[in-house]
């Protein structure tokens, strides 16, 4: 491979690990977090790489070769792609693409043109969707969500998760995830609260279920799901609660019995009894109160 080819390579590894997805300007998908390669810009020039968030131009990235120092040059290239957008497509910002970034590789250099700094800082790692929008004090619904890894997930699990954002991102709020016995939908159902939590406004999540015992099995394979940005558990992250009393509905994940929430929505008292005579007791409330309403 080239110098520059071999840059590339690099660069590509660190934005798809910081949550992107970087294609080609042909293979672009609407309502993605999108690294487009060889953007174009006005007079027929392209940005090595410009990044969509809610397709809306957020960011320019001008690649270079290893051993080139990233100068007065390649800043003057990188901030006219910045500053000459294409009409046609959307942006964050009115005029202009905000947040610039040079790399080699090896460096990277990043400015924000919203700020007062003349300067570019050097930085670790790109920033995420999540970060760039807090970078310029702007918010989206779900354009957050960065690019999903598959890692360790089934491919059903993978693709019910893909689906399913998909779906919310297209304003579908009511989604049914069908998957066999066994398949690992409660690990689906951790990754998508996690994902929603982290990266969308969603404040809370409500897990319902019909027995205790079930209940008892969810959080803790809430409480262990770890595949998070750090590898962090979830209960290190959520305030993660079974719900026994009326306070519990508070915390970031609630796990409930349909009976136990019943019973919280309608006034009655939940008492420390056996979980399973609890299961029980609250049934039978619950099935009185469905033949008075049949009647």
């Amino acid at each position: 491979m080239l110098p520059e080819e071999k840059a590339r390579v690099k660069i590509d590894e660190k934005l798809s690990k910081a949550g992107w997805y970087i294609v080609d300007r042909n293979e672009y998908v609407p309502q993605t977090t999108s690294a487009i390669r060889e953007a174009l810009t006005q007079g027929n020039k392209e940005s090595d790489y410009l990044f969509f968030i809610d397709n809306k131009a957020i960011a320019v990235l001008e690649a270079k070769r290893a051993d080139n120092p990233l100068g007065k040059d390649v800043e003057s290239q990188a901030e006219n792609y910045a500053r000459t957008p294409l009409s046609w497509y959307g942006l964050w910002e009115n005029g202009f693409i905000p947040l610039v970034y040079m790399s080699n590789g090896e460096k990277i250099l990043f400015k924000n043109l919203l700020s007062d700094e003349e300067e570019y800082t050097e930085i670790d790692t790109f920033h995420t969707p999540k970060e760039m929008l807090r970078l310029i004090k702007r918010f989206s619904e779900y354009g957050a969500l960065p690019k999903l890894e598959k890692q360790t997930l089934r491919d059903c699990q993978y693709n019910a998760e893909l689906n399913f954002e998909k779906s919310i991102k297209s304003g579908q709020k009511k989604n049914l995830a069908v998957l066999a016995t066994g398949s690992g939908k409660t690990y689906l159902a951790c990754l998508a609260s996690y994902r929603l939590l982290n990266y969308t406004s969603t404040k809370r999540i409500l897990f319902l279920v019909d027995r205790n015992n079930l209940a008892c099995q969810t959080e803790s394979e809430f409480s262990q799901f770890s595949m998070t940005e750090n590898k962090k558990e979830m209960n290190a992250l959520y305030d993660i609660k079974r719900l026994r009393r009326e306070d519990d509905l508070k915390g970031d994940i609630v796990i409930s019995t349909i009976q136990k929430l019943f019973a919280v929505m309608t006034g009655q008292t939940l008492n420390d009894d056996d979980e399973d005579a609890e299961d029980e007791r609250i049934a039978d409330v619950f099935e009185r109160v469905l033949k008075q309403i049949n009647n």
